[in-house]
């Protein structure tokens, strides 16, 4: 009987950090966005402001500005390398070159037509590769990393906002990335990206199937 109680304790310990563990975390204001005021919440770590499309459907050039890092957390750009976060900024910025469909165009100068891509990395967590080995760990989500970014659309000449959002997502329970270092925020950059593009192309009429 103690055996059996013992057991629906662990179990139900395992259920709970299923829950709590592996879970994003809500993503703070940086100051970062021209303004906040426009945003609505998606999900518990996600909001999301977009003008209509009559008005960011026009847009077809885009000015993607160098990736910034503007952590929330004094604790995060203490405990993070340099280098690793040179590696991430560069790496975010070749996911959306790369993610780009042909029919939009990256072009350096301001004009009419033309959006500026603003973009801040406000947290990173890293994996831990041995938490993400064994299935009873992986199960849980402890050990996955995470990132967090703000991000905004804007009228390359007048700065006026056409679109915004702030995101915090957690690597996959389900996948491998979790296996190197920044596997897990690699992959979240790269689904970031293609996110990115996908809402662009909605703005212009065009739905993925």
């Amino acid at each position: 009987m103690e055996k059996k109680k013992l057991f629906a304790v662990s179990a139900a310990g395992i259920c709970l950090t299923v829950i709590l563990s592996g879970c994003a975390k809500t993503a703070k204001e940086t100051g970062f966005l021209s303004t906040y005021a426009k945003l609505e919440p998606v999900s518990s770590t996600r909001m999301r402001y977009i003008a209509p499309n009559d008005v960011t459907g026009k847009y077809s050039k885009f000015i993607i500005e160098p990736i910034t890092v503007k952590f929330y957390d004094t604790k995060t750009a203490k405990k993070t390398e340099l280098d690793d976060i040179k590696h991430l900024q560069e790496y975010f910025h070749t996911q959306i070159l790369e993610q780009k469909p042909d029919r939009y165009q990256i072009v350096s100068v301001p004009g009419p037509g033309v959006a500026k891509l603003r973009i801040a990395i406000t947290n990173l967590e890293k994996s831990t590769p041995a938490l993400n080995v064994l299935p009873q760990t992986k199960l849980t989500g402890v050990g996955l990393g995470q990132a967090s970014v703000e991000a905004e659309m804007v009228d390359s000449q007048t700065g006026e906002q056409l679109a915004a959002a702030i995101d915090s997502e957690t690597g996959s329970r389900f996948s491998f990335s979790g296996l190197s270092k920044w596997g897990d925020v690699e992959a979240v950059m790269k689904d970031w990206a293609k996110r990115l593009w996908l809402r662009v192309d909605e703005t212009h009429g065009i739905v993925q199937k």
